[in-house]
Formats: C-alpha cells, sequence, structure tokens
C-alpha cells in the first residue's frame, strides 16, 4: 500500500461527489457535506476504516474496524454515502450505515426478533449495562464495552412502525412498540 493508492481512491471518490483529502503519506479523509466524516488509515498492508464523532465514544453512529483490500473498503466508503436502505420482511433498514454488520446477519437477527414494548427494553438495555459493570474494565476498550451495551436503531416497520434495535455486536434484536 502507498500512497499512490491512496491518492488514486481520492481521485475515484471525488469523482463519485465526496471531498477527499491525504491526511498523512498513511492516513485519508472522506466526507461528504452535510453528512459523515470517514478516515481511512494503512496499517501493516492492511485498511483501518473509521468514523468516530464522539468523545471518548464510541456513539451509536461510530466505528472502527479493519478490512483487508483497496477495493473493498473503496466499495464500502461509497456504499456508506451513495447506497439506500434496503428492505427486508417489510422492515426498512439502513444496512449501509453500519458497515461491519453482514446482510447474512442481518436477516438471521429478524428471522429471530423478540418483539418487546419501550419500557420492556428499556429494562433490556438497563440489564446490558449491569452485567458490563459486573466485567473488568481493565481489559476491554471503550469499542469492547459498547458493543455488548450499545443498541441501535437501524430501521422501522413499514407497516407497524416499530423500531428495529439491534445490539453492536449483532447478537440480540428487538422490534420496539411505539406506545
Amino acid at each position: 500500500m502507498s500512497m499512490e493508492d491512496l491518492q488514486s481512491v481520492c481521485k475515484y471518490l471525488e469523482e463519485k461527489g465526496l471531498q477527499t483529502g491525504l491526511s498523512s503519506a498513511e492516513s485519508m479523509y472522506v466526507k461528504k457535506t452535510g453528512d459523515a466524516s470517514l478516515e481511512i488509515r494503512v496499517i501493516s498492508n492492511r485498511f483501518n476504516l473509521r468514523r468516530w464523532d464522539y468523545v471518548p465514544g464510541p456513539g451509536e453512529d461510530d466505528f472502527c474496524f479493519d478490512i483487508d483490500s483497496l477495493d473493498e473498503i473503496t466499495l464500502i466508503v461509497w456504499n456508506y454515502f451513495f447506497a439506500q436502505p434496503i428492505k427486508i420482511a417489510d422492515w426498512d433498514i439502513a444496512l449501509h450505515r453500519y458497515p461491519y454488520w453482514s446482510l447474512q446477519e442481518m436477516q438471521y437477527r429478524l428471522a429471530n426478533l423478540v418483539h418487546v414494548t419501550q419500557d420492556q427494553f428499556q429494562a433490556i438495555h438497563e440489564e446490558r449495562y449491569k452485567r458490563y459493570e459486573r466485567t473488568s474494565i481493565e481489559y476491554l476498550t471503550r469499542l469492547d464495552i459498547a458493543e455488548t451495551t450499545q443498541f441501535m436503531c437501524c430501521g422501522k416497520h413499514m407497516i407497524t412502525g416499530e423500531k428495529l434495535m439491534i445490539r453492536r455486536d449483532m447478537q440480540e434484536a428487538y422490534a420496539v412498540r411505539l406506545e
């Protein structure tokens, strides 16, 4: 991976209407007016894609993960900014905004949804934080903690209006009824 590789990605993404720039020989930013800013870093012949708007974070929309190929990261960035929410079984889901999730995992979670009220979901959410408090934070990063305690509202049911709440690590999913 070289600076020329990053420059070629910058040029391609600029042609698609995104703003890009090299932050250093190993990193670049990509953004769209009125939208998020992403950072791409080259680390040991791999790419790291990061969105980190909240300090100390992570916020619901923040992420950080590694990708193996330049083509794959370019596709992920393009999808992040230009793809549309997808429809699966009457759910309208912004899957493109969670590039670390897979379609297969999402389909599995939707097939195994737990339907709850807002109060029930709040109790579940609080229980996840209590579990975290019982573990040693000495060995966990903020992102590790968020994996098991943070839920994302990533979609809604097109008929009932229920919110789709999925835990960051995709191990739990709830259809939350609006009351």
